[in-house]
């Protein structure tokens, strides 16, 4: 049967995503304030070999890129508030006097922002896509299945915010823009971990 005459054919949408957060510091994201994310990238580095007039070259470690995510900021639940929270959730203190020991710690960022963080891609069939839990623990009515695709990061931690700009010449809504590092990202597919398990 040719693709076009196969209607269980489905290509992967870029609207059709929810990211999960599981962080407890901003216990008021919702998973609609992110309008854009980029997907994991990897890149493969590599150590040339020359020999006479030749060039050789062999495959070194592999680095994943940070991320951006987009989300705009509702005055109720504020999302800049809760950045902010989760900022100081990692240990960072504004200075206050020269005995303050307070600094940031890897724990501390990747258990702000949680560990468990997701980009999830809604298949063919969305009535079977399981839709998770927001950063409050509060379940959306009727989940139940398997997203058709899974990204999970681990250890996601905050690199950068950018809280937006005002302009009087402007009437659209105020965005926020995050960097995430992490370690590496794991592909799920159908409950299956690819990544680990081929």
């Amino acid at each position: 049967m040719t693709f076009w005459n196969d209607k269980s054919l489905e290509p992967k949408r870029s609207f059709k995503f929810y990211v999960t957060f599981g962080s407890t510091a901003g216990k008021k994201l919702q998973r609609w304030m992110v309008k854009a994310i980029d997907l994991p990238k990897f890149e493969v580095g590599e150590t040339p070999h020359s020999y006479l007039n030749y060039e050789y070259y062999y495959p070194g470690k592999v680095k994943w890129s940070e991320l951006t995510v987009t989300l705009v900021d509702p005055m109720d639940p504020d999302a800049a508030e809760q950045f902010v929270k989760i900022l100081k959730a990692g240990g960072y203190r504004p200075p206050q006097s020269n005995k303050q020991l307070d600094t940031v710690s890897k724990s501390a960022m990747v258990n702000a922002l949680g560990a468990k963080f997701t980009i999830n891609q809604i298949g063919a069939d969305p009535a079977n896509v399981a839709l998770g839990e927001n950063v409050g623990g509060t379940k959306a009515a009727g989940d139940s299945g398997t997203p058709g695709a899974q990204w999970q990061l681990h250890n996601p931690w905050i690199k950068n915010v950018n809280f937006g700009k005002h302009s009087y010449e402007d009437e659209g809504m105020i965005e926020i823009s995050l960097t995430i590092r992490y370690d590496y990202a794991m592909f799920i597919k159908n409950g299956s971990n690819i990544t680990k398990d081929g």
